[in-house]
């Protein structure tokens, strides 16, 4: 009997550490990344299975669903993949429209297909990481599946490499323009990776202003304050063609630049043209960070005249006093270490974007140029949207303009409908303010005659308690960040 008893506990012992193996969390890397999803990977007859959206975006494509087809596909900036559950074949193409007459370029076969588990699609992830020529490794003791995703890259004459959505991480809306992919609003730019010591970037500022951009190495989170100040960080572009240093002096290895403007689109827009590596090679851009946030707003977003130190707001105007990456929505972004897109400018008002569904600015690549076309919504979905532009629908429409707070109402119901339209299901946060306290009455009726039809869940109205002056300094927006940290963090779990 005792032997009994010993052979069963030393089976049970046997089967919970070979559980406790199987059920070890697996860990994916992509470009240096930890892939982040809220459904952990599987293994699926020894293939690792990641939910579609998760490994598709970390590989740097929009992710789109045909629920009559069962097929997942995934747009990059020159090619596209498909997966169709049950189906082991990958679908690679040289294109960015897929119909029934496009050629496909290349066929993987996995050997486990696309599935659903517990309602989610789940995609094989070597397969598709060789349907892009990626390298993939395995490492059994640490369950960490490694993927390095080969670049492609157009090289200049003096050996600089292009840029482009393969060879740079492109954050906010962007747009070609004369041939070259073009930032413009505020806090857009790129992120560059590299292996070397230092880089060196070719870049063109058009428009009516002379530019400026931060640059964040490795994480950094330092941003600039006073204009005065000699700061690395900040960097001044004069119009026309610049190059100039975006990293320098670093230790051999493997890093990341990004390279965030400080200014509107109304001021100036940034041609992105080419870069030099010192003593290494770029390799394929990091994945995007798994939190995203995208604002429509005005010029408190904007940050207008935030760094007209040291004693009046107005002291000046114009691209110089404006520093977005020192603005409220950026230190909510970095403090949930979340991906930003603005969509702001200065004077903008939710009323004259949202009275009619029929073109809003809001899908646009560009605010001042609606002529550059649509914005692709998938490339970019967010968790969060907020709302800021209380000023110019209450202060600037009604109490200047004369309208009524009905007209307004009717206007942020067609907000949520167009938010909601291009981001379902998207959580919205509207910033009002403790002194007009009938917006803030409005915006909860606009959410109630928005739930007549549609799901209201998870739109809210955040009655701010900060005074505002016009435009105000940077201080200030550090202020109306530490008041919505809580309240993100309550709304959406984080």
């Amino acid at each position: 009997m005792k032997k009994l008893i010993a052979l069963i506990l030393a089976l049970i012992l046997i089967c919970s550490v070979t559980a406790f193996a199987e059920n070890q969390e697996i860990t994916v890397i992509v470009n240096g990344s930890k892939v982040e999803s809220d459904v952990s990977a599987t293994i699926v007859d020894g293939r690792t299975m990641l939910p579609v959206r998760a490994i598709f975006e970390a590989l740097g494509m929009a992710v789109s669903w045909n629920g009559e087809t069962q097929t997942a596909t995934g747009v990059g900036y020159d090619y596209a993949v498909s997966m169709t559950i049950g189906s082991p074949v990958v679908k690679f193409y040289l294109a960015t429209e897929i119909t029934p007459e496009t050629n496909v370029d290349l066929e993987i076969t996995a050997d486990v297909p696309p599935m659903i588990i517990d309602g989610r699609t789940f995609v094989p992830v070597r397969a598709l990481a060789e349907a892009l020529e990626s390298k993939v490794e395995w490492d059994d003791a640490t369950k960490t599946v490694t993927i390095e995703k080969m670049l492609y890259a157009n090289m200049t004459e003096d050996n600089g490499y292009m840029i482009d959505g393969n060879t740079a991480r492109f954050i906010g809306r962007y747009y070609e323009k004369d041939g070259y992919l073009t930032s413009a609003f505020s806090v857009s730019g790129i992120e560059l990776r590299f292996k070397g010591t230092g880089a060196k970037l070719k870049v063109n500022v058009t428009g009516n202003q002379t530019a400026y951009v931060h640059t964040f190495i490795d994480g950094d989170k330092t941003v600039y304050t006073h204009y005065e100040e000699d700061d690395k960080v900040r960097i001044e572009l004069p119009k026309g063609e610049n190059e100039f240093v975006i990293a320098e002096n670093l230790t051999d290895g493997i890093h990341t630049v990004k390279i965030l403007k400080d200014n509107e689109e109304s001021y100036n827009q940034i041609q992105w043209i080419s870069v030099d590596i010192e003593n290494g090679e770029l390799l394929s851009p990091a994945p995007a960070k798994s939190r995203k946030i995208q604002v429509f707003g005005d010029s408190i977003t904007c940050a207008s005249n935030n760094v007209n130190y040291p004693d009046n707001v107005d002291k000046g105007h114009g691209s110089k006093y404006e520093n977005a990456n020192n603005s409220y929505i950026s230190h909510v972004a970095r403090h949930f270490d979340a991906e930003l897109e603005v969509f702001a400018r200065s004077g903008l008002s939710a009323y004259n974007c949202f009275t009619s569904l029929s073109d809003p600015i809001y899908n646009k690549v560009s605010q001042v140029n609606p002529k550059y076309g649509e914005w692709n919504h998938a490339k970019y979905e967010p968790d969060l949207i907020i709302q800021f532009n209380w000023i110019n629908d209450v202060v600037g429409k009604i109490e200047r303009d004369g309208l009524t707070y009905d007209d307004i109402k009717a206007a942020y119901v067609n907000m949520f409908k167009t938010f909601r339209e291009a981001h379902p299901g998207v959580s919205i946060i509207v910033i009002g303010n403790s002194s007009r306290p009938k917006f803030t009455e409005t915006i909860n009726a606009a959410i109630e005659e928005y739930g007549k039809d549609h799901d209201n869940s998870g739109i809210m109205v955040f009655e701010s308690k900060i005074p505002y002056p016009r435009h105000p300094m940077y201080e200030r927006h550090l202020e109306i960040a530490e008041e919505l940290y809580p309240v993100i963090e309550e709304f959406m779990g984080w």
